[in-house]
């Protein structure tokens, strides 16, 4: 019986697993540290505004409780906003742009 159960063992390619969580603990708290000390909640807004308008997911994509979860354990400090505050933003991205655009032709 030990045969069997290593001969398959001895078949099978080592994989190399690494946890994204263990990365993340801090040593000295055991808590999910930063990865960015110089986290910017309006840079974060921004790039969460320009991914659903680029990849035209719906405005309540960051309600979605798996978005804020990864989100809050990739940085606790994270404050997802809701689909309304989203549509303000996005809003506000198309009246930027549009008044780029308009500098860039004339």
């Amino acid at each position: 019986m030990a045969l069997e159960i290593k001969r398959p063992l001895g078949l099978c390619k080592k994989r190399n697993f690494r946890d994204i969580g263990q990365q993340l603990l801090d040593s000295r708290s055991g808590s999910l540290g930063n990865r960015r000390p110089d986290f910017d909640p309006k840079k974060f807004r921004k790039l969460m505004v320009v991914c659903i308008v680029k990849h035209e997911l719906p405005l309540q994509f960051c309600e979605y409780q798996g978005v804020k979860d990864m989100f809050s354990y990739l940085n606790p400090e994270v404050k997802v906003f809701t689909r309304r505050t989203t549509k303000n933003y996005v809003l506000k991205l198309f009246s930027n742009e549009k008044e780029r655009l308009r500098h860039v032709l004339t």
